[in-house]
């Protein structure tokens, strides 16, 4: 994605608070590989625009950037909410009025037209008829001598195949990005140990991992959605309602 000053403005003030992307990763629960797509502008790696501009909202606050005219930005330059419909609209193309010509005159343009390409032709065909006295010498067949050899270091000649990148190793526990679209009260536990526990409010977006499970106590389910390992779940109940949430590598379900 091409630098649009979102992340740029983010790096600038960090950088002169002489803070560490670690440091901001230990304050806002999420990774140092997230903070660097932010500041690099690459939003996509989120996986929607409600986290993305989560992330960006919780960064920004950390920082004590306002993060309004960050998001403002983000809509008009990543999510492109601003597009104004009329600029869509085709507009009719004025210029001034031709004047009319005469039909006699169009038919002697096209005569004219007609009589010049055909002389043109026959002057092409006689420059390429050749005259009885030549004799044209005919092509030779290319000598064998001079075909390329074959290759004497016991290869085949055929290009040698690249090979095959390594896969990137894989995460097989539990990733779970929380993402609150309205205020909800929050109590959490990764594998079997409390983690944190407090209020989120709108636009909050709450980053865990776990070796194998992640339990949420939700005080506000109808107000959360999540991403389970790149997979879009919730919202997890009804506005208002209380649920208690096992996530694992295999999905979710209520306990």
């Amino acid at each position: 994605m091409s630098d649009v000053g979102i992340g740029a403005a983010l790096r600038e003030a960090r950088e002169e608070q002489g803070r560490q992307l670690a440091d901001a990763a230990s304050a806002t629960s999420m990774r140092v590989a997230q903070l660097e797509a932010i500041e690099d502008d690459r939003f996509e790696i989120f996986g929607g625009d409600v986290y993305a501009k989560g992330f960006l909202r919780s960064y920004a606050i950390w920082l004590g950037v306002d993060p309004e005219p960050l998001l403002d930005r983000y809509r008009r330059y990543v999510q492109h909410d601003a597009m104004d419909p009329l600029a869509l609209t085709a507009r009719p193309v004025t210029g001034e009025p031709r004047s009319e010509v005469p039909a006699w005159l169009l038919r002697f343009g096209a005569a004219l037209g007609v009589l010049v390409l055909a002389l043109g032709l026959v002057n092409l065909v006689q420059s390429r008829t050749p005259s009885p006295a030549e004799d044209p010498t005919p092509l030779s067949a290319p000598d064998a001598a001079t075909e390329s050899p074959e290759p004497t270091d016991g290869t085949t000649g055929e290009p040698t195949p690249a090979p095959e990148p390594s896969p990137s190793p894989t995460f097989d526990g539990v990733e779970l990005t929380l993402a609150f679209e309205a205020a909800s009260w929050v109590s959490v536990t990764v594998d079997g140990q409390p983690r944190q526990e407090g209020r989120f409010e709108e636009g909050d977006v709450l980053d865990l991992q776990a070796d194998s499970e992640v339990q949420v106590r939700l005080g506000n389910a109808g107000g959360v959605r999540g991403l389970l390992n790149g997979e879009s779940v919730g919202p997890f109940g009804a506005s208002g309602d209380v649920r208690d949430i096992l996530f694992t590598a295999e999905g979710f379900e209520e306990v």
